[in-house]
């Protein structure tokens, strides 16, 4: 079976390329460009993974990833945070609320975004 990704990302190039990088890999792809719609996809559809932004249009990823380790439906879905922000207490923050990793943007491209979360899906 086709594994489901869930991409929260308000910024529209890179969720495209996202997609598209993990469209091509065999992954059923989900998209929610803020915090609010990325809660009703990851209840509504229950994807094997999160890839969420922390800079969101209203809701932050954080309140987002609080919220999906509260929930029943949603607390094991691995989360793995995607974001611009490097700082030490952010990255932190979003580990103590229950995401897998954390990746900055500059950093990872893509395709090495793809690589790195292809081993959370393999694991279950």
């Amino acid at each position: 079976m086709m594994k489901k990704i869930l991409i929260v990302e308000d910024e529209q190039s890179l969720l495209k390329l996202l997609e598209l990088n993990f469209k091509s890999s065999g992954y059923e792809v989900f998209k929610a460009i803020n915090g609010e719609e990325a809660f009703a996809v990851a209840m509504r559809e229950q994807p094997n993974l999160i890839l969420l932004d922390i800079l969101l249009p209203g809701e932050s990823g954080i309140n987002v990833l609080e919220r999906l380790k509260k929930n029943e439906k949603t607390k094991a879905i691995p989360v793995v945070m995607l974001t611009n922000f490097n700082e030490p207490e952010r990255i932190e923050q979003a580990r103590k609320k229950g995401a897998v990793d954390y990746l900055v943007k500059s950093s990872n491209d893509p395709s090495t975004v793809l690589e790195k979360v292809k081993k959370y899906l393999e694991e279950e």
